[in-house]
């Protein structure tokens, strides 16, 4: 997959024989057959191997198996990443931690999944310096996300929240969403 050079332009996924390259820049994780029973059309998502995710270049203390029950999925359509809610409060604390400097709000009146939010003008505007934030894949496969794929802006670019939050029942799925 490519990374997009902006959050406006768009990147690339690779499947098979097209996706192989001899540059060993690229690394490669397996997307796994999805798990009978689940509640969901399983044959529509892409179903990966998520180990561990990083803030601040330090991995969360979670097990890698809070992600494999009943599985992660790969999906376009939400904007916000949602996860297991051991390893969400665990990413929440360590981004809070980093993000001192920030004043905390409450979230916007329509928005009820999200509960970590900050006044972007209390803590440098545009200049903000956001913590990393990297998702760990078997095959020792990392991917940092861009800021567009850690905060959701509103308000004029003067608020925003963590698009991150916890599942809703843990027999579904983990979604890494499209932020």
């Amino acid at each position: 997959m490519e990374r997009p050079k902006t959050e406006h332009t768009q990147g690339s996924l690779l499947f098979g024989e097209k996706a192989i390259s001899a540059s060993p820049l690229l690394k490669f994780t397996r997307i796994l057959n999805p798990p009978s029973g689940l509640w969901l059309e399983s044959t529509k998502y892409y179903f990966v191997e998520l180990i561990g995710i990083s803030v601040a270049k330090k991995r969360l203390n979670v097990s890698s198996s809070l992600f494999a029950s009943p599985g992660t999925i790969i999906d376009s359509g939400p904007v916000v990443t949602r996860l297991p809610t051991a390893a969400y409060k665990a990413l929440r604390t360590a981004f809070q931690q980093e993000m001192l400097h920030c004043p905390s709000i409450p979230p916007p009146p329509p928005e009820k999944l999200l509960d970590t939010c900050y006044n972007l003008k209390g803590c440098g505007g545009r200049n903000i310096t956001l913590p990393e934030i990297a998702l760990h894949f078997v095959g020792e496969v990392d991917v940092s996300l861009h800021p567009s794929g850690i905060l959701w802006v509103y308000e004029g670019r003067t608020q925003a929240c963590l698009a991150f939050t916890g599942k809703s029942h843990p027999s579904h799925v983990a979604i890494i969403g499209n932020r």
